[in-house]
């Protein structure tokens, strides 16, 4: 049996706060995948400039993929997330998954696979749809048909899927706030897995600490930091638990 803490795969996902670009490749039948921030003298061309990316360099599995896209809501972090486990047949032996809880009311509009939006970091063989991009003028279109309400629950049954899906097949997996919203029920139900920060929310812990860049995204300290709260949660939930 694999040892939980040799991690050979790291799927991420979430917004902006988490992409930086595809990472790899996820595996496949054929093949382990890929690791663009591997800690090997040959996998050196990629410096990490995401907490996730900076885990995937830590923990050095051998298939990092970051399907996390700038602007995302819940529902588009939440079914790339399960659609890249079922269709690449991760094993909860030896995969992590990492992500970041955004904002509830960000829309998310699923359509067939295009090159519309630059921020999508997949190709159609790793997933075969798009989401459009937001602030265009098709998403306008059904933003105006939508309340904020209805885009709010759609997020939280979307996050409560996911979560349920990581809990039942037993993945394991920790996850990090865009903004304070622990007070949610369904955080509270896994907070066990919520990455303790001095001010829980990314964005508020990195104003705090001055470390929040010109597009008011974390800087690579503020990142840096994030990642070793991230590490050592991780560490301690399925690496020092295990012999």
């Amino acid at each position: 049996m694999v040892k939980p803490h040799k991690f050979k795969n790291i799927l991420a996902g979430g917004c902006s706060f988490s992409q930086d670009g595809i990472g790899g490749h996820p595996p496949t039948s054929t093949s382990l995948g890929g690791n663009s921030f591997r800690t090997d003298v040959d996998y050196q061309a990629s410096v990490p400039r995401s907490w996730t990316s900076m885990l995937a360099q830590q923990f050095d599995p051998d298939s990092f993929t970051n399907v996390a896209v700038s602007a995302n809501g819940l529902v588009a972090t939440c079914t790339t997330i399960c659609d890249m486990l079922d269709k690449f047949a991760y094993s909860p032996k030896n995969t992590l998954v990492i992500f970041n809880v955004t904002r509830l009311a960000r829309l998310d509009i699923k359509v067939d696979f295009n090159n519309d939006n630059d921020y999508e970091p997949w190709t159609q063989d790793i997933l075969d749809y798009s989401f459009l991009k937001c602030d265009t003028q098709r998403w306008k279109e059904h933003l105006v048909n939508t309340t904020i309400e209805q885009i709010e629950t759609q997020s939280e049954i979307h996050l409560s899927k996911l979560f349920e899906y990581l809990d039942m097949h037993q993945y394991p997996f920790v996850f990090t706030l865009l903004d304070n919203i622990s007070n949610l029920p369904i955080i509270q139900k896994y907070k066990a897995h919520l990455v303790p920060l001095a001010h829980i929310g990314m964005f508020e812990f990195c104003s705090t600490i001055g470390e929040l860049d010109n597009s008011q995204h974390p800087t690579v300290v503020g990142y840096s930091q994030i990642a070793e709260a991230a590490n050592k949660l991780i560490t301690q939930k399925y690496i020092n638990t295990h012999d």
